[in-house]
């Protein structure tokens, strides 16, 4: 009676979609029915990541701190170099070596070069 209805492949691709659907529905059910398993570590090995935790996050801090620490001596360093710079009435643009506490005259900036002449219009 469908046949009469319906051409013959048009009935196949009917079949073959309601197959696909019910074996997707099946395995929808099938995975929802299964637990995913669980990881989870034991109570000494949770008290192992807390503490490993709490180690990173206090190093962190003493990172941060000495950051801020270096970042304070380093303008200190500068501002007591500018007084002296200052203080004897030298140059203000010397520079000092942090290694060896030297005083240097600032490098001298290239010469520019000279412009490139740009070629004649062709006619």
């Amino acid at each position: 009676m469908t046949s009469r209805l319906l051409p013959r492949g048009t009935v196949l691709v009917i079949k073959n979609i309601l197959f696909a659907v019910g074996f997707l529905l099946f395995i929808s059910m099938v995975a929802r029915t299964q637990t995913p398993p669980k990881y989870e570590p034991n109570e000494t090995e949770t008290l192992q990541l807390q503490l490993a935790q709490a180690h990173a996050q206090l190093a962190q801090q003493q990172f941060n701190y000495a950051q801020q620490n270096l970042s304070k001596a380093a303008d200190e360093f500068s501002q007591t170099a500018t007084k002296i710079i200052k203080a004897h009435k030298w140059p203000e643009d010397l520079r000092i070596d942090p290694n060896t506490l030297a005083f240097t005259e600032a490098p001298k900036p290239a010469p520019a070069p000279p412009p490139v002449p740009e070629p004649s219009p062709k006619k």
